[in-house]
């Protein structure tokens, strides 16, 4: 549970960091949200919120790629 909630954060900061304007705008506003108003926003924009879970999903495997050929 506490590493789900981690990576939950890690996409969304990642969300925050390099999306668009409106991306982060989301993003910030979901880190500022109680637990019912994140699952509204993720609800509205399902879109927005799985492309960047697939971005990250991406960027961990990167990450273990990289640490293995080390």
């Amino acid at each position: 549970m506490k590493s789900e909630l981690k990576a939950e954060w890690e996409v969304v900061n990642m969300m925050y960091q390099s999306g668009s304007g409106f991306q982060s705008r989301l993003a910030e506003l979901w880190m500022h949200s109680d637990l019912g108003n994140r699952a509204k926003l993720e609800k509205a924009f399902p879109e927005t919120f799985s492309e960047f879970e697939d971005r990250y999903e991406r960027h961990l495997e990167i990450m273990v790629e990289a640490n293995a050929n080390r």
